[in-house]
């Protein structure tokens, strides 16, 4: 929120001035977007300023491009050429998040991205080799979401109550085990008939 004092001509000071000129201006803003697009009869829904939690999805790609953006750039400066090609790298990267298996063959590791909508094709995949079990994203601290190792589940442990805690994974550098709290399934597709 943006805080201003403002002295009045009786010495009086009012703090808070420049955010009801923002919220007039958001409001003003929020009819000029809408009146533009009125003739396609789209239904807009705003969320208030200042509860980006109600906006759950899109303010998670928001956050998740702050997140890339200022480790970026807090350590240097860039040109506006370079900060144009980071800003289409990090898109690149946000658009590589694996979304769902591209087939329901096991073998396949090939994963669903966003960037199949937007070009017709994986932006940054890698190859994998083909083996068995449910296609899986590996979660690792130390590197960023787009370069998490896709895999296929070749064992699972299930503990003395029956439900699996540890999974051995086969990935292009070999079998790994990790919790089933650091790997992502990649859903697969319901069948068509429910029986």
């Amino acid at each position: 929120m943006i805080r201003s004092a403002v002295q009045s001509e009786n010495g009086k000071t009012f703090v808070g001035a420049a955010a009801l000129l923002s919220r007039d201006f958001l409001q003003s803003l929020k009819g000029a977007v809408t009146g533009a697009y009125s003739h396609q009869q789209l239904l807009w829904h705003f969320i208030p300023s200042g509860v980006p939690h109600l906006g759950s999805l899109w303010e998670a790609g928001v956050k998740s491009f702050k997140t890339l953006f200022y480790k970026s750039t807090a350590k240097r400066q860039y040109t506006f050429e370079e900060l144009a090609t980071l800003l289409a790298k990090i898109e690149a990267y946000l658009n590589s998040w694996p979304l769902a298996p591209m087939s329901e063959d096991p073998a396949d590791l090939l994963a669903l991205t966003p960037g199949h909508f937007l070009g017709g094709g994986p932006l940054l995949a890698t190859v994998e080799p083909e083996i068995k079990g449910d296609t899986t994203s590996i979660k690792e601290d130390n590197l960023p979401s787009n370069e998490w190792r896709l895999g296929k589940v070749d064992a699972v442990y299930p503990g003395s109550d029956g439900h699996v805690r540890v999974i051995d994974i086969r990935t292009a550098r070999g079998l790994v085990k990790r919790p089933v709290a650091k790997v992502v399934f990649l859903p697969l597709e319901a069948s068509a008939d429910p029986q």
